[in-house]
């Protein structure tokens, strides 16, 4: 089983991706990457260009499962399902929950194409895909900090 660990540190008005992904398996790090937690800053200015608040939601830090799917738009990623928000997400009826979440590729180096999903950096996608297989399952890890250490 694979897991994920990603460290969410940058927030949704940052570009670009901020935070880390760390994919591991059998205990041992297998792959690390520059990804978001965050969605995009705002929607495209051909959609309107309204800012995320008003847009998308944002996945909270939490412990979730996913499952290895084919998705009509992004191919195979990790479809996490149900999961909580840390802002009311418009497109989903002004809940604060965000459904149908998944682990995909972002748009370009600088714009996410997320509405509120996890994101990869484009340039990492291919080997990232390379660890997972259609049916497999794990757990993610979103979280503010993996670990703090005092010495």
């Amino acid at each position: 089983m694979v897991n994920l660990y990603l460290q969410s540190r940058t927030t949704p008005d940052d570009h670009g991706y901020g935070d880390t992904l760390i994919l591991e398996s059998d205990l041992h790090l297998k792959f690390a990457c520059p990804c978001s937690c965050c969605p995009n800053p705002r929607k495209p200015l051909i959609k309107g260009g309204a800012r995320w608040q008003d847009a998308y939601g944002w996945v909270s830090e939490g412990l979730y499962g996913y499952e290895c799917v084919l998705h009509w738009k992004y191919g195979k990623c990790l479809y996490i399902g149900l999961t909580g928000s840390r802002v009311a997400n418009v497109n989903h009826g002004g809940k604060y929950k965000l459904t149908e979440i998944f682990v995909h590729k972002g748009y370009t180096m600088d714009w996410r194409g997320s509405a509120g999903c996890p994101t990869i950096r484009p340039d990492a996608w291919s080997c990232f895909q390379s660890f997972f297989e259609v049916g497999d399952h794990g757990k993610i890890v979103i979280a503010g900090r993996l670990c703090e250490c005092k010495i």
